[in-house]
């Protein structure tokens, strides 16, 4: 296993284990790691599910449950929302320029 930090694992302590993966998975792995190594690539791939655990916990506490909870298609609407404002910032700044 690669031994190089990854970018957002904040412990340096390192404990050396084996997973087994699909064939498939493994290459995919390989490919996508690069240099970096695949122990940098596992390990940010799990720091950033981490994170999202952890925003998910974050927002359960500050109410974000139920109907307020956090869905698929809330993000899509939200991810339609911010799009259409990027679109029409740009025309805007595209009609400044002309």
């Amino acid at each position: 296993m690669n031994s190089e930090p990854a970018e957002h694992a904040e412990a340096t302590e390192r404990r050396v284990k084996s997973y087994n993966l699909p064939t498939e998975l493994a290459e995919y792995v390989e490919r996508k790691a690069g240099r970096r190594g695949a122990s940098a690539y596992i390990s940010n791939l799990i720091a950033a599910d981490r994170h999202r655990d952890l925003v998910r916990q974050e927002l359960a506490e500050f109410g974000y449950t139920g109907d307020m909870e956090i869905t698929d298609e809330g993000r899509a609407r939200a991810r339609r929302r911010l799009n259409r404002h990027a679109a029409s910032k740009a025309a805007r700044a595209q009609q400044q320029a002309a």
